[in-house]
Formats: structure tokens, C-alpha cells, sequence
């Protein structure tokens, strides 16, 4: 599901990426967000003149959740060198979210997720920079708190 858009008030300043030092983070998210393009109504894309964009990723959705409640979130992913990276940045960095971890690959573009109201479904677009190997930092950074995703810390089954 994608965050819902930031109200953009005065009240309401845009954090500087690198607002939380990875270094002491309470919970480091990993994972792929994606720019997410949908009808503004349920009607599918056949019948839209428009989309709307928004972000969206489990991992990412968890650490603007977390931040909310006020802990130090940072997230960890690799994106394409391309507008949708920069929306998605601007808008964790905006939530409070570290960023810093973030890697660029200028070789392969940020994962879109076009999300058709239609019996058919929704579309991926061509794989992201996310899905061809694990951003380098995610094996380096420890936060204190929750450390690592749970799939990489199971245990084999007896």
C-alpha cells in the first residue's frame, strides 16, 4: 500500500538526508520502495487520462511508521538514478527518515509499480536496482535496537 501524500504546510520543515546518524538509528529497514502510479479513481488505466504517483515498500511504510512514534529510523536500498529515487528520498527524508544508506545505480532505474484497479491486476516494471544484488551497507551497518531483516537471521530448521 503506498504512504499517503505529506500535507505540505509551513509548519511542517523538510529535514536535511542524514538528520540521524546511521550509527544510532533504533531500527534500520531494508528494502525496495518503488514509485507507485494508480488511478485516482477505481476505474482502470484503460479509462484514466491521469495517474497519480505515490512511494510505496513495506520496509520504507514500517520506518515512517516508526518515526511517527518517534523512534530513529533509518532505511537501507538501492534505487535507479532517476526522478522517481529522488520523489521517494525526498519524501522518507521528509518523514524523518535516514537515508544515508541509499545507494545509487545509475545502470539500472528505481522499481515502478503500476497499480491497475482492472480484474487483470497490477504491472512491475522491468527489475529495479533493489532486486539485482542487497545495497553493500545492509551487511555493514548495526543499529542498536533491532538489528537485521528477520529472513536473514533465521536459523536452519532441525
Amino acid at each position: 500500500m503506498p504512504l499517503p501524500p505529506l500535507p505540505l504546510t509551513a509548519d511542517r520543515p523538510v529535514q536535511a538526508a542524514g538528520v540521524v546518524p546511521p550509527q544510532i538509528a533504533d531500527v534500520v529497514c531494508v528494502g525496495e520502495t518503488m514509485a507507485v502510479l494508480s488511478p485516482p479513481d477505481s476505474r482502470p488505466f484503460d479509462e484514466q487520462p491521469t495517474l497519480a504517483m505515490a512511494i510505496g515498500g513495506a520496509e520504507s511504510n514500517v520506518a515512517c511508521g516508526l518515526a511517527g512514534l518517534g523512534h530513529r529510523a533509518a532505511w537501507l536500498s538501492r534505487l535507479g538514478d532517476d526522478p522517481f529515487a529522488r520523489r521517494i528520498l525526498t519524501e522518507l527524508t521528509a518523514r524523518g527518515i535516514d537515508v544515508t544508506g541509499v545507494e545509487t545505480d545509475p545502470a539500472r532505474p528505481t522499481g515502478v509499480y503500476f497499480k491497475d484497479p482492472a480484474p487483470e491486476g497490477t504491472h512491475h516494471s522491468p527489475p529495479p536496482a533493489l532486486r539485482t544484488t542487497p545495497p553493500a551497507q545492509a551487511a555493514t551497518r548495526t543499529p542498536t535496537g533491532v538489528t537485521t531483516p528477520a529472513h536473514s537471521r533465521r536459523s536452519p530448521r532441525p
